[in-house]
């Protein structure tokens, strides 16, 4: 399967443009199969959606959901800086703080072991699905009509080629 190509970012224009402080950037090339994902400094992330309409719409989506997320209770990183009007780069991106943390794989933990981890998830889970109000910008997210993440990967990748 052939993603589509990745964005290219001028990184000094993103921290000129959002007035950011950050030293040394670098792309994590381990994470990010819908963004092109780099660390700014220690402190935070910049996610950038590969240059084709489905990428795109789950970056703004993404834009919504994530304040409205927090405002519920959720814990995911804040959204530090965003921009939509693809001047910088021909597609929506945000900064995010960085949260560090390792997998309980990478640090040789059993799932089992980790039972306040997973019901710390399904608590956020739980505030997801029954915290945030679907209305307005957020009533996109209800759909009857939901595929499979592989299933649209397929057929995005298969679009490209």
């Amino acid at each position: 399967m052939e993603l589509p190509p990745a964005v290219d970012v001028d990184l000094d224009v993103v921290k000129e443009r959002h007035g950011l402080r950050f030293d040394g950037a670098h792309q994590l090339t381990q994470v990010g199969i819908f963004n092109t994902v780099y660390a700014l400094g220690d402190e935070l992330i910049l996610r950038v959606p590969r240059n084709h309409p489905f990428f795109v719409e789950a970056a703004r989506k993404e834009l919504v959901a994530v304040p409205a997320a927090r405002a519920a209770g959720v814990r995911t990183p804040a959204i530090v800086a965003t921009d939509d009007s693809c001047e910088v780069v021909p597609v929506p991106y945000a900064v995010y703080e960085r949260v560090h943390g390792e997998s309980l794989e990478a640090i040789g933990c059993d799932p089992e072991e980790a039972a306040y981890v997973w019901r710390a998830f399904g608590r956020d889970l739980a505030r997801t699905h029954t915290g945030i109000p679907r209305a307005g910008l957020l009533a996109a997210f209800q759909s009857e009509d939901v595929e499979d993440a592989w299933t649209l990967l397929e057929g995005v990748a298969g679009a490209g080629t």
